[in-house]
């Protein structure tokens, strides 16, 4: 299997390089994140190594600060496949001792990366697991760990699975069902439902201070993440909502000139009066005085939810909804599109604290009858889920200390 893998990655490989020059501008940013050079600051011996490929580093972050809290001498380093991956690292830069782009999955170059590090363990995030990566560590008889795991049972990603998966030394998955699931493969070592990580980074956040306060006599929606093809629907419902003392916050997943431009238009065709994040001039303060608030920076979103009362998550009217789990953590009930089923927490959820809407009509319905919900109870059952970093940092020092009795 890794020779055929070798031989199509050496060709996907070889043909993006050729290619690069038309590429598009994110997929360039990939290739040359592939090829930059690691800066050899310092020394490492037993380093934890962490990887994750970009929003994957949410699920590394509660473990990282538990761990260099409970060892403040360890060395961490995180490696990341996607150049969006470094706007992420603000709030860990303390704790790490160095963020290092994932080179081409490569015996050569990962060698060399392995090399660096002199790692005790490499820990995946999800599962942004790569094959060569995994064969080239576990000779050097360094052990392997999946966190917060969360695969999809597809044709293709279950062949995947049965092959990398039992060279991995411990598995932590999200919840039972998936636990279950691999545990029918008995090559499979080490598998434990310690739950999902990021409810904790999230929870941890929500006890800083914000980076934006906002007022508004009105009840807030907050329309999260959006596509185009989410705000077709949303655009439909302002209006109505508006009359209804509502005040929208819109932050589009996309957030360059060229689509908050395209924003602006449309809701000027629509007679609605907006103000933009960028042109605050206390972030602080923010007074929703016009009908929409767009938000035109990155990074503000999650602190936007804590004033809110009703979320919209969008991506849910393209193909995948994003991550439901900050407006649940901030008490919100959630509304999506029809295509929710790849996040855990909007299924476990479902008709409970996150509802479908699918036309303009149902839309607004459901915000109404949102309204009638709890955020008190929200809160209290996603607090259920926390601690699971924890358990995580356990299960890793225990597996560690399988190797090395008595060291941690």
């Amino acid at each position: 299997m890794i020779y055929f893998y070798r031989l199509f990655y050496s060709f996907f490989k070889n043909l993006l390089v050729l290619l690069k020059v038309i590429l598009p501008q994110n997929l360039k940013a990939w290739v040359d994140l592939r090829t930059k050079k690691i800066e050899n600051t310092s020394k490492f011996t037993n380093a934890y190594w962490f990887h994750a490929s970009s929003g994957e580093i949410e699920y590394c972050k509660s473990v990282i600060r538990l761990l260099k809290e409970q060892q403040p001498s360890s060395q961490i380093v995180v490696t990341y496949s996607s150049p969006s991956a470094e706007k992420l690292f603000h709030n860990i830069t303390a704790f790490v001792d160095q963020f290092i782009p994932l080179p081409w999955d490569q015996a050569d170059y990962l060698n060399s990366l392995i090399d660096y590090l002199n790692p005790k363990v490499l820990i995946f995030a999800r599962t942004d697991l790569w094959p060569e990566l995994i064969l080239q560590v576990k000779k050097r008889n360094i052990q392997i760990g999946v966190i917060s795991f969360n695969p999809q049972f597809s044709i293709i990603n279950s062949l995947l699975n049965n092959w990398l998966l039992p060279q991995i030394d411990f598995i932590s998955c999200i919840d039972d069902s998936i636990k279950n699931k691999l545990s029918a493969n008995h090559k499979l070592k080490n598998i434990t439902n310690d739950g999902d990580t990021r409810f904790d980074q999230v929870f941890h956040r929500l006890q800083l201070e914000p980076k934006i306060k906002i007022i508004s006599e009105a009840k807030i929606l907050v329309c999260g993440s959006t596509w185009p093809e989410d705000e077709n629907i949303l655009f439909e419902c302002f209006s109505e909502l508006i009359r209804n003392n509502f005040k929208i916050i819109l932050s589009p997943h996309e957030v360059n000139d060229q689509n908050i431009i395209r924003l602006q238009e449309k809701l000027s065709r629509q007679s609605l009066s907006y103000q933009l994040l960028s042109k605050e001039n206390n972030f602080l303060q923010i007074v929703l005085n016009e009908n929409i608030q767009i938000i035109d920076k990155i990074g503000y979103l999650a602190d936007a939810y804590r004033y809110a009362h009703i979320a919209f998550v969008g991506g849910s009217f393209k193909e995948k909804v994003h991550s439901v789990m900050e407006p649940l953590c901030c008490g919100l009930p959630v509304m999506t599109g029809p295509y929710y089923k790849n996040n855990p927490e909007a299924i476990k959820y479902q008709n409970k604290f996150v509802f479908t809407a699918i036309t303009p009509e149902e839309v607004i319905q459901t915000t109404h009858r949102l309204l009638a919900i709890s955020k008190s109870d929200i809160i209290t059952e996603m607090k259920k889920n926390m601690n699971a970093s924890q358990k995580v940092l356990h299960l890793l020092f225990k597996c560690l200390n399988l190797l090395k009795t008595g060291s941690t």
